[in-house]
């Protein structure tokens, strides 16, 4: 079973998860934090997952938004190797997204390059006059 426990900023804003594990059990130092940044506006800029046994990053997610609040860039990494992989030491998932939008805030493109081999797949988005996406 899995404890959670919350911190918050004085703003409201969560400042950390931590889930435990086999707390009922009666382990109270194995867990799994989950840290929160935000900028001056509270948009989350960052959160990150560690491992209390280790204090490694387990996964971490930044992003950055336009004047209108919506995200543009967005980055995605995770410790997590395949075990099948000969370099082991390479995550499974390192992204990095870019996301465009139209004068209405609809999103129109996006861009996500896989940074372990350095490859940029695009996706572009349409819409017909009442906002339905088309593709």
């Amino acid at each position: 079973r899995l404890l959670r426990e919350y911190k918050y900023f004085s703003n409201g804003n969560v400042e950390y998860i931590k889930d435990y594990k086999g707390f009922i059990s009666g382990n109270t130092t194995s867990c799994t934090t989950k840290y929160f940044e935000y900028d001056k506006f509270d948009r989350t800029t960052k959160i990150e997952y560690k491992d209390s046994s280790t204090d490694k990053v387990l996964e971490r997610y930044e992003y950055t938004y336009n004047k209108n609040n919506l995200i543009t860039n967005e980055k995605l990494y995770n410790n997590y190797t395949q075990t099948n992989n000969s370099e082991s030491n390479t995550p499974i998932t390192n992204e990095t997204r870019k996301y465009e939008y139209d004068k209405l805030g609809r999103l129109t493109g996006t861009y996500v390059t896989n940074n372990n081999d350095n490859i940029t797949t695009y996706s572009q988005y349409e819409y017909d006059k009442v906002g339905n996406r088309l593709k």
